[in-house]
């Protein structure tokens, strides 16, 4: 659907939305992961559109996300599909259709190339990246059983000390911190300095 303004360009219902999507990201209320996602792009993508956005605004995006609204007779897609199969075959279809245009005289949209490549096998598509999701860990059942041990860098004495590390144990059953201990940085040193702490104080 085009939402049309008097005077003005006209922008699509999905234009607008991505405009606020644009809007969220200048705002960070989105990350640029997040945009890509709910956008159906990646990353890279995302982020080329917000410089665009930021540099033309909202006229930036418009047309963007349209087709190229042609719809061509089957004789002429099979004409130039002749065509790429005999000279451009072993192209990717941006390339493809660049040389269509540049030594045939035929301008196809790169997304419609794409589509009639992969139609006629001529092009295998990016496999989406299959998003594995791990289930929870169960928290164990006894406290000591399995101790969960980090290491967070940070100015702890806000300038009155020297940055330091603050090394950590926490029990996995009961989310207990059981020991705490400040050292110079994150080194195998310090963590055998705080097992033997523990040790001591718990024993094995």
């Amino acid at each position: 659907m085009i939402i049309q303004q008097k005077g003005k360009f006209t922008m699509s219902i999905k234009e607008i939305n991505i405009v606020g999507i644009m809007k969220q990201l200048i705002d960070k209320k989105l990350t640029m992961k997040e945009a890509g996602v709910v956008m159906g792009i990646s990353s890279r993508q995302a982020k080329r559109l917000l410089r665009r956005f930021r540099k033309e605004g909202e006229k930036g995006l418009i047309g963007k996300w349209r087709g190229s609204g042609k719809t061509y007779k089957e004789d002429f897609k099979a004409k130039i599909m002749l065509i790429v199969s005999e000279q451009y075959k072993d192209f990717r279809p941006t390339f493809a259709a660049e040389k269509l245009y540049e030594l045939n005289g035929f301008k196809i949209n790169r997304e419609t190339m794409r589509q009639w490549m992969i139609e006629g096998k001529l092009w295998k598509g990016k496999k989406r990246k299959i998003v594995v999701t791990h289930q929870s860990r169960a928290r164990r059942s006894r406290i000591g059983e399995l101790i969960q041990i980090d290491g967070s860098p940070h100015d702890w004495f806000e300038g009155r000390a020297p940055k330091c590390c603050l090394l950590i144990f926490i029990d996995d059953a009961t989310s207990r911190i059981m020991h705490l201990r400040f050292e110079e940085a994150e080194t195998t040193l310090g963590y055998f300095r705080c097992v033997k702490d523990y040790v001591l104080q718990y024993g094995l």
